[in-house]
């Protein structure tokens, strides 16, 4: 990200001297005003907001430009100005700097956000001023070091005030931030990210006066300090929007408590403490005490990272016998800082302080006649030496340093392979395989020294220590450094426009980025490589809440398939890294990303990818990245896969309980239970392992069965018609489909986002089955049992010329288990409302299909097969697959369709016994009640006679002669 802010401060016509990791951010929610103080000449004062020159300032008095800024360490570029002090004497001057009126900065919305660094906390200090005769705002800081925002409303003023908590004391960076949204009449503080304090008020905004920074509107009560990033929005900005903008400056920080460093001591105390606080996650047990009170020069001086961050200054032995040793440690000999393996990080700059360079940077070694176990970090003539003892043996690396700067040192140690290493700057330096170490158990871990009185004590200054109980990857340890680097130190090492991306004592990679970069990641933007050399991008988290994880994933470096985000690999020979966006409901969130040399990954020259919010979709507690089961549908997200999606709803199958959208829950398709038609797994238990997946489906055999019911490789919850019978799943499950595109109509819509239709969600009725068999109907190839296919009633006979009820032939080129052909028409032959494939009796003419024909028994005259043994679970009587259907009269109509199936002039309800007043040939007075299907009430269960009056063995039904009397 630090590269992005560069570029930005390039692109807007300067050189590399912001550096600031906010910038993005900021630039990303588009201020019309935005004013970085990166100025290095008077007068002045630059806007790089929307409203671009039109609203440059004028600085006045003598600010000194250029001054150190709130950046990422090591910062010695990011430039701020100091007002109304030489040096840390306050200054009588009026030093500020005046904004032009403009009325997009002084809209009836807005949001003012500052960055300030006091000297004293003696004077009331204004740093944004426009309030006059009730109207504008002020943004000061009080006698008590409190943050204050106060609003005009035409009538008077609202005064917001900061918690006592949240004071900005001297020498400390602090960003506040005051909004104002005029719709819902809300003023809010916000002090270091966090909401300070609220008032719903009018607002009067500011109607024509200039706009004063670093001191009140009348010229008094300058501020004296240091001040940075001032932006100003014409919008109330969220609360997360506040948190991201003030988080991005801390990306080492975050990223540093993404790997869970057992200990982790950012030396941010005041002096008077007496103790230094351990931020990682086994808390104050690991605290630092100070053996000898460390000589730390002046108490508060600058910091490997931004904020209130005290960095103590230990003197050594000051080239004499009689110094006494100043450091921290631990509150005697403590398991979590001596782990078998282990990882030591810091920042650290030998001899920045005192006459000598180097000692003991940390030390937790026990030793007892002449038997040593435990580790140290040295500095000494101008390397850093890594030791791990393991009894009258030791091992140690080196590398190189620099006296009098600031670098990033890690030491790692793996118990289980030997491996033992150093790095600097982030990179790997020196290793040794097949070390062994005795971890210390006797003695205390000291900071800054060796624990003795004389001799050892580091000379210079440390920060940011962390202590992990594991040895963190090289990718890890690039990664951690690359999040605190200002990029802009080394940037003159690269020729013309290009910039360094992997650094250390002199540039290795430059790269030339010619693109304008004002968004975080601009889509379909190309990135252009300077060289043929390769790369790969990274993401770490900035700042985000622990539901706010960014996924990503490399080519080449083994991960699983399903959690590969790229659209096509890039083509060799076109230079270019292209970042896009596969679909635009994926959103582009906050995060900073990182271009490095890749050779561990494959030498990859690069690829298209996209970023996705990770949220916790079903709710179950796991983040959908770690999820698996992320829908909690019953299938695994590596079976639905990631990039999927085959209803086109913008929900991904992984997220999609409907996955082909035909109305049926993926989970009951797949073969699992959903009592309460919420489309997820009933009486969820994820107590096992905590891994997402319902713990009764998981381990061997345990699995949703996940069928293809008829075999044409396209799963059931995938495919619009699961049985092949030409009628679509979701008509089968009584949907609605008025388009005939084979899913479910849209009746409710999907306000739930959860890809399943919302008047079908919490439907507990079963799914339809006419038949009462083991298959519903929208995998029973005869629904009503009648011994026809449905396929053969729905008006497709010629498309099953082997009368096992599926399509012979199955044309489907895009892949949704539709045949690409046919376009769905209902067939009703007897208007009953009943549809032929569930019609027991297709033409009302009270005369079973089934018995019509005369495929199979039906001695109950239900109008459904007796005792179907149904063997290979199609819902067809086996014995009738291969059969062909009755057309006595050979009319092309067969019986069970026809009125009068030997075309003798009457119909057979007559012939077969039954009653006919009006001779049309069905029942009279039809009813149809329970069950449904389409068989009169009164028949059904009480046969016809079928009579053959001439017993010659053909039902006069079908008999031209019935009597045999040769007429």
């Amino acid at each position: 990200l630090v590269i992005l802010a560069c570029l930005l401060f390039t692109v807007l016509g300067q050189e590399c001297t912001g550096g600031n990791s906010g910038a993005i951010t900021i630039l990303r929610d588009n201020p019309q005003g935005y004013f970085p103080f990166s100025d290095l000449v008077l007068p002045t004062f630059t806007n790089y907001g929307l409203l671009g020159s039109d609203v440059d300032g004028t600085y006045v008095g003598t600010p000194q430009l250029g001054t150190p800024g709130v950046a990422p360490p090591p910062n010695e570029q990011d430039p701020s100005a100091r007002f109304n002090e030489i040096l840390i004497i306050i200054d009588d001057s009026t030093d500020g700097a005046i904004i032009p009126y403009h009325p997009d900065l002084n809209a009836e919305s807005f949001t003012v956000e500052i960055w300030t660094k006091p000297t004293s906390v003696n004077l009331v200090q204004y740093v944004y001023s426009s309030l006059s005769g009730n109207t504008g705002i002020d943004i000061y800081n009080t006698i008590a070091a409190l943050w204050v925002c106060e609003i005009g409303t035409g009538t008077g003023t609202v005064v917001l005030s900061a918690y006592l908590d949240h004071v900005n004391l001297p020498a400390a960076w602090g960003y506040i931030a005051c909004t104002y949204d005029a719709d819902s009449s809300t003023a809010t503080l916000y002090v270091d990210g966090k909401l300070m304090d609220s008032a719903t008020t009018s607002y009067a905004p500011n109607p024509s006066r200039n706009t004063f920074v670093g001191r009140q509107v009348d010229g008094t009560t300058p501020f004296a300090g240091l001040l940075d990033e001032l932006a100003i929005f014409d919008y109330a900005l969220s609360e997360k929007q506040v948190e991201e903008h003030w988080a991005n400056v801390f990306l080492y920080k975050y990223f540093q408590e993404l790997l869970n460093p057992f200990a982790s001591y950012q030396f941010e105390e005041d002096l008077l403490s007496f103790e230094i606080h351990n931020s990682g996650i086994k808390g104050d047990i690991l605290n630092l005490q100070p053996l000898l009170l460390p000589l730390t020069g002046l108490p508060l001086i600058t910091g490997a990272l931004p904020g209130l961050d005290f960095l103590y200054s230990n003197r050594g032995t000051l080239g004499t016998l009689t110094g006494l040793e100043g450091c921290f440690g631990s509150n005697g000999n403590q398991p979590f800082l001596n782990t078998d393996s282990f990882t030591i990080v810091m920042y650290a700059a030998p001899g920045a302080v005192g006459s000598l360079l180097g000692g003991t940077a940390i030390s937790s070694v026990s030793t007892f006649l002449g038997s040593s176990s435990g580790y140290d970090l040295t500095y000494n003539g101008g390397n850093w030496i890594a030791t791990v003892y393991n009894g009258f043996t030791s091992t140690s690396i080196s590398a190189p340093g620099a006296d009098l700067v600031y670098q990033h040192v890690a030491m790692t140690y793996n118990d289980t392979t030997g491996y033992f290493a150093i790095y600097v700057e982030g990179f790997l330096i020196d290793a040794e395989t097949d070390v062994n170490m005795q971890k210390n158990t006797g003695a205390r871990t000291f900071i800054g020294g060796d624990g003795g009185i004389l001799l050892g004590g580091f000379d210079g200054r440390i920060d940011e220590v962390s202590i992990y109980d594991y040895a963190l990857s090289p990718e890890q340890i690039s990664d951690l450094f690359n999040t605190g680097r200002d990029l802009c130190e080394t940037a003159n090492d690269c020729a013309g426009n290009e910039i360094c991306i992997n650094g250390g004592v002199s540039c290795t990679v430059c790269l030339s980025i010619t693109s304008q970069i004002v968004d975080l990641v601009d889509v379909g933007t190309d990135y252009q490589l300077s060289n043929n050399r390769d790369y790969s991008i990274d993401f770490v988290q900035t700042g985000l809440t622990s539901q706010d994880l960014i996924s990503y994933s490399v080519p080449g470096s083994g991960e699983i398939d399903a959690f590969r985000f790229f659209e096509d690999f890039y083509q060799s020979g076109s230079n270019t890294i292209e970042i896009s966006q596969l679909d635009p409901s994926i959103l582009v969130i906050n995060a900073a990303f990182f271009i490095k040399r890749a050779p561990e990954l494959g030498w990859i020259e690069g690829f298209d990818l996209i970023l996705r919010p990770v949220t916790d979709t079903d709710n179950d507690g796991v983040v959908d990245l770690l999820d698996l089961d992320s829908d909690n549908d019953g299938i695994p997200d590596l079976t639905e896969g990631i990039i999927a999606d085959t209803d086109n709803d913008g929900i991904p199958n992984y997220l999609d309980l409907d996955s082909d959208g035909d109305g049926i829950p993926d989970i009951i398709e797949a073969g699992g239970i959903d009592n309460d038609g919420d489309g997820m797994v009933d009486n969820f238990d994820d107590s096992n392992n905590g891994n997402g997946l319902h713990d009764p489906l998981e381990g061997a055999g345990n699995a949703l069965p996940v069928p293809d019911t008829d075999s044409d490789t396209i799963p059931d919850y995938l495919d619009l018609d699961s049985d092949n019978d030409l009628i679509p799943d979701v008509i089968e499950s009584e949907g609605i489909d008025a388009n005939n595109d084979g899913m479910m109509d849209s009746i409710s819509g999907d306000n739930n986002n959860n890809g399943f239709e919302d008047s079908a969600e919490g439907n507990t009725n079963p799914m339809l089955n006419s038949d009462n068999d083991d298959l519903p109907n929208y995998i029973d190839v005869d629904s009503d049992n009648d011994s026809i296919p449905d396929i053969y009633e729905s008006g497709n006979s010629s498309d099953d010329g082997n009368f096992d009820g599926r399509i012979d032939s199955l044309t489907d080129n895009d892949d949704d288990g539709w045949e690409d052909n046919i376009v769905y028409s209902e067939i009703d032959s007897d208007s009953d409302t009943i549809p032929d494939y569930i019609d027991v009796d297709s033409d009302n003419d009270g005369i079973p299909d089934i018995i019509e024909e005369g495929l199979t028994s039906d001695l109950d005259f239900d109008g459904q097969a007796d005792n179907i043994p149904a063997n290979d679970s199609d819902g067809l009587v086996d014995d009738v697959v291969g059969s062909t259907l009755l057309d006595v009269d050979n009319d092309s109509t067969p019986n069970y369709l026809d009125l009068d199936s030997d075309n003798d002039g009457i119909p057979d309800i007559i012939e077969a016994g039954g009653i006919d007043s009006d001779f049309d040939g069905q029942v009279d007075s039809f009813t149809d009640t329970t069950p449904m299907d389409g068989f009169d009430d009164n028949i059904s269960g009480n046969p016809y006679p079928f009579p053959d009056n001439d017993e010659d063995l053909i039902p006069d039904i079908y008999d031209l002669d019935s009597d045999n009397d040769g007429i």
